[in-house]
């Protein structure tokens, strides 16, 4: 160790000193210099790098030729240690460059402590900028170790930091290998990383900019690196990532992968994502924006879960399938929480989405079109759950879209759906087919389609080309089922479903009304129109063919048919059990509209209050004194039971022509003892 030249310092200060001793030599004796100011020393400590990894950075070889991060010193690199700066002692790099000497001023110790601090770190970390494919010039290293007990030897790790009783804390070294087609890797100009988690110094994105376009060479694999800071790691308890590899300075010239990072992931030093993107139409797509013109494109099951990472407040985002999608063993986290302000738009492209085990969204704000999901088992203690969605509550529209064998069950609560747990604002559904699902709600409101509908404003939900074919609907312990829509509850709106059937078995348990269509018509509009079912319907209060329970104004049913195989009302005591082709129960008091419907001959009936008989003339719109009354013993409850007819299906259909209501045969195939919706 060396002393500083501090002769001068200590004359002087040795001169002060004795000329105040000569005003008072009692109060001031003479003290010797180096206790008031002890000179201060040049020390000589070892500073050594980990073997691999983080930066201050050269590429060299490794054992199978690829360019990999290493450590170097530099001459210019300066540590500081408690607020003194230490410097590069000349000649003491060492030939891999992993250790050096530093000088500097001894430093005071903080409570006995010492940090060590090392950073060359410049500019921002959000967008950085790589010279070329592969160059890792641009990178820097910050790390530092707090609470060491010396500072002589140190070694820049884990196990050096430990040594001296420190912690150590060091920015990190992302970097991506990416195997594509020739084409796009000696194209990109820069590549975007986006995560569902903050993870790039506070934020979810990071950007690298090539000055020079990628040339990949033989192997077609872009190499890319980035710095994060100190604390950052990519696998923040599991995440979801997206890649874009942007090709021109147009924006839109985008391949994009995606991957999910589990929380178990050990990325090592630096923190390297491999992908393989050769075959790029399947497993990444040009041109994603989230635009209508440019849609995020969706192929397999780790770019389906970062869509909610991709849904942005108060925007509307576009996705498109480019494969079926199988989640067998994925906790899929529904699309669109809360607030439910963010606009989706799903298009299926004719593919298929396997084994969902959680409604495909949370809230359907928007629309989603061309899909078809199989396999779906979502069993839940909560309210309000269906295949696609468990809600819509701003506006939803849904066309062109398949459920088959599919399970819903609702474990303690109300409100399950084939499609839609429960709709409280505008939707247009068509064409919509649910095939051998069984749907169940522990407590009230199940249907094929949705559990229940609430409007409170002039909204409508409308139901058009729809099914619910084969499977059940099922409620236990109180209230309403539905081969499509469980319940109409609005105060306000209008529920209209037309040209649609159902033909899956409908029950309603304890306490409860069941309907082949609709499970009970409440308040608000209710209207059918050219609706058949051939759902045995049975429950313990009221059956329907069509309607189960008209309790409420405003239901029209109209050019309706009932081939049901059966429609039973458990027998109890009591005047509220009843069963109709039609309609199961009715208000006397209030006027239904029902009007050229059908029920077709050998329908079993079982209830206490049914009269089999009487109920023929339906070509009426009727007032409350005009329903036929179900029986005398029974004067509160009025069924419907439409007129029986022997006729083919055809003639029948001539037969409502006659008087200008002809179903529509662009929508209906007659040929058959049933209607059959035609293909579009």
């Amino acid at each position: 160790m060396k002393k500083i030249n501090s002769y001068s310092f200590a004359v002087a200060a040795a001169l002060f000193l004795f000329s105040a001793c000569a005003k008072d030599d009692v109060q001031n004796p003479v003290q010797d210099p180096e206790e008031v100011n002890p000179v201060s020393e040049l020390v000589t400590i070892s500073v050594k790098m980990p073997d691999e990894g983080l930066t201050k950075v050269t590429l060299t070889q490794d054992s199978e030729n690829k360019k990999v991060i290493k450590l170097a010193w530099e001459y210019a690199d300066e540590l500081d240690i408690n607020g003194n700066t230490f410097t590069v002692k000349t000649g003491s790099i060492s030939v891999d460059g992993k250790s050096a000497e530093f000088e500097g001023t001894a430093p005071t110790p903080v409570g006995g402590k010492y940090t060590i601090r090392y950073s060359n770190l410049t500019g921002g970390y959000a967008e950085q900028t790589q010279s070329a494919d592969g160059d890792a010039g641009h990178l820097g290293y910050a790390v530092s170790i707090s609470g060491a007990s010396e500072y002589t030897g140190i070694t820049f790790s884990e196990a050096g930091a430990s040594a001296v009783g420190g912690t150590i804390s060091q920015s990190s070294v992302l970097r991506l290998r990416a195997k594509l087609p020739d084409a796009v890797a000696s194209a990109v100009q820069k590549v975007i990383f986006k995560a569902s988690e903050a993870v790039f110094a506070g934020s979810k994105e990071l950007a690298v900019n090539l000055t020079t376009p990628g040339t990949a060479g033989d192997d077609k694999t872009l190499d890319v690196y980035a710095t994060l800071p100190a604390g950052d790691a990519i696998n923040a308890d599991a995440m979801d990532l997206l890649i874009q590899f942007q090709t021109s300075a147009n924006a839109y010239d985008k391949y994009t992968a995606y991957r999910q990072i589990p929380a178990s992931t050990n990325f090592g030093t630096p923190q390297y994502i491999g992908i393989d993107c050769s075959n790029i139409d399947k497993y990444a797509g040009k041109d994603d924006a989230g635009t209508a013109e440019k849609p995020y494109l969706i192929g397999d099951q780790h770019q389906m879960q970062a869509i909610n990472g991709l849904m942005a407040s108060g925007e509307t985002r576009y996705f498109k399938l480019i494969d079926n999608i199988d989640l067998t063993g994925v906790a899929w986290s529904s699309v669109n929480t809360s607030p439910f302000d963010k606009v989706v738009n799903f298009e299926g492209n004719g593919k298929t989405i396997s084994n969902l085990n959680n409604s495909l969204f949370y809230d359907l704000n928007g629309t989603v079109k061309n899909l078809s999901v199989s396999n779906a088992n979502i069993s839940n203690a909560s309210l309000n759950f269906g295949v696609l969605a468990r809600q819509i509550s701003v506006v939803g529209s849904v066309q062109r879209v398949s459920i088959s064998d599919s399970n819903v069950t609702l474990t303690d609560r109300e409100g399950a759906g084939g499609l839609i747990g429960k709709i409280t604002n505008s939707a247009d559904i068509e064409d919509v087919h649910i095939v051998n699902t069984s749907v169940c709600a522990n407590t009230t409101r199940a249907g094929g389609i949705a559990g229940w509908v609430v409007l409170s404003s002039a909204a409508t939900v409308a139901l058009s080309k729809c099914s619910f074919e084969g499977g059940s609907v099922t409620t236990k312990t109180s209230y309403y089922s539905g081969g499509l829509i469980g319940s109409n509850e609005s105060t306000a709106g209008t529920l209209s479903i037309g040209n649609s059937f159902s033909t899956g078995d409908v029950t309603a348990l304890a306490n409860n009304w069941a309907g082949g269509i609709l499970g009970c018509h409440a308040k608000g509009t209710s209207v059918l129109v050219d609706c058949y079912s051939t759902s045995a319907v049975k429950s313990s209060q009221g059956s329907g063919g069509i309607v189960g329970l008209s309790s409420g104004a405003g239901l029209s049913v109209i050019r309706c048919m009932a081939f049901n195989t059966s429609i039973t009302s458990t027998v109890k005591s009591g005047n509220y059990h009843s069963s109709g082709a039609i309609i199961g129960k009715g208000n006397p008091s209030i006027a239904i509209e029902v009007n050229y419907c059908y029920r077709s001959r050998g329908i079993t009936y079982s209830s206490n209050v049914v009269d089999n008989t009487s109920m023929t003339d339906m070509e009426f719109i009727s007032p409350a004194a005009a329903l036929p009354q179900a029986g005398a013993t029974n004067t509160n409850a009025r069924c419907h039971h439409g007129k029986e007819t022997t006729q083919t299906l055809s003639a029948l259909v001539q037969d409502a022509s006659k008087v200008g209501v002809a179903w529509s045969g662009e929508i209906w195939d007659f040929s058959g003892s049933e209607p059959v919706l035609n293909d579009d």
